[in-house]
């Protein structure tokens, strides 16, 4: 079996087990069929031992494998929810002071809340109702965006859910 770097190859010495066996064969109450029973009873001790260590070296060989996965998956659920943190991190400084978008429309995110007055997605004005005081379009007199599909009305509901999911977040968050 060859050796794996870094472990240590396990030696058994014969010294000790020769010396006792000298000292049994020089006295003369040891009987020579005792003798070869003593050997065969150290012979099975020894290899019941390396049996054992085989199978203890297997079992341990098996946990390290599952240990190694469980850490290369517990890494890569780390590096998830690092990215996820950082990304929400992001949309959180942004959502702090910046623009949402929201039904085709920007509204303007402050510390103290929202500002109720749809803004232009392109140059970031305030878009007003065509014609006015009619709800039929918003408008940019900046840069002529027309926003399609929303009307004033809408934009109006759609800030105010805004405002109150930023209260209730705000609410959840202290």
């Amino acid at each position: 079996m060859a050796r794996r770097p870094g472990c240590r190859a396990i030696r058994i010495s014969a010294a000790p087990l020769t010396a006792v066996l000298r000292e049994c064969i020089s006295r003369t109450w040891v009987r020579r069929g005792s003798m070869m029973r003593l050997i065969e009873g150290l012979g099975q001790l020894v290899s019941s031992a390396v049996a054992a260590a085989r199978v203890r070296f297997e079992f341990l060989q098996a946990e390290h494998a599952r240990l190694k996965d469980n850490c290369e998956t517990l890494l890569a659920r780390t590096t998830r929810t690092k990215d996820e943190i950082r990304t929400l991190r992001q949309e959180l400084a942004a959502r702090r002071e910046g623009y949402i978008e929201v039904n085709g429309v920007h509204f303007r995110v402050m510390l103290g809340g929202v500002d109720a007055t749809p803004r232009c997605m392109k140059c970031q004005s305030a878009l007003t109702a065509f014609p006015p005081s009619s709800n039929e379009l918003l408008v940019c007199l900046g840069c002529g965006y027309v926003a399609r599909g929303v009307r004033p009305a809408d934009a109006a509901k759609s800030a105010f859910e805004l405002r109150k999911t930023m209260r209730r977040s705000r609410a959840l968050s202290h």
